[in-house]
């Protein structure tokens, strides 16, 4: 009984190491035995690489990453951060909750319990002037292509000149993941 009583007493100062307790589910407990139901913003930037070396043949969604880079002048937003619940579940991973985010931009599932993400692969954003519709992951261009110059935009194949007189034109490029330049002569 005293051989149990202190391997309680680790796990407990294990679990308070990290302040949590496992398997509380949808949230996490503290050593305290307060519920903590807080979210977190994480970018899935990191997590792409991952997941895209990994095989996506059993995922039913199969997605790449969204840019979240804005224009230079902050025109559009290509893409929120995503919430995920943040929780606990030691060694038994996710197992306890098989689906940890499911939106517009990105999709997660519990495969073994381990996480497999996928996120949207939207391209480069072509224009300066988009916007990402409500529900939706990638940014829409409503005026087409286009570039932007000393605060003007400038659509795809529009010529002008700059401010040392040589003439440019905004110009599309031979790869889709590539946005319009502006080239000048």
């Amino acid at each position: 009984m005293k051989r149990f009583g202190i391997l309680v007493i680790l796990v407990l100062l294990f679990c308070a190491e990290f302040q949590m307790i496992p398997a509380f589910p949808g949230g996490t407990k503290d050593v305290s035995g307060e519920a903590n139901k807080e979210s977190k913003e994480v970018s899935l930037e990191d997590s792409h690489e991952e997941s895209a070396q990994k095989d996506t043949s059993r995922n039913k969604r199969s997605f790449e990453e969204t840019s979240s880079e804005k224009s230079s002048e902050e025109y559009a937003e290509t893409s929120p951060e995503i919430p995920f619940e943040t929780f606990f579940r030691g060694t038994i991973g996710c197992g306890e909750k098989p689906d940890l985010y499911t939106g517009p931009c990105a999709y997660c599932e519990c495969i073994g319990f381990d996480w497999e993400c996928f996120v949207a692969d939207c391209g480069e954003v072509q224009c300066v002037d988009g916007y990402r519709p409500e529900g939706e992951c990638c940014v829409e261009c409503p005026n087409g292509p286009n570039c932007l110059y000393n605060d003007r935009i400038i659509s795809v194949g529009e010529s002008f000149f700059n401010d040392d007189g040589e003439s440019c034109t905004c110009q599309e490029t031979d790869i889709w993941t590539e946005a319009p330049e502006i080239q000048c002569a």
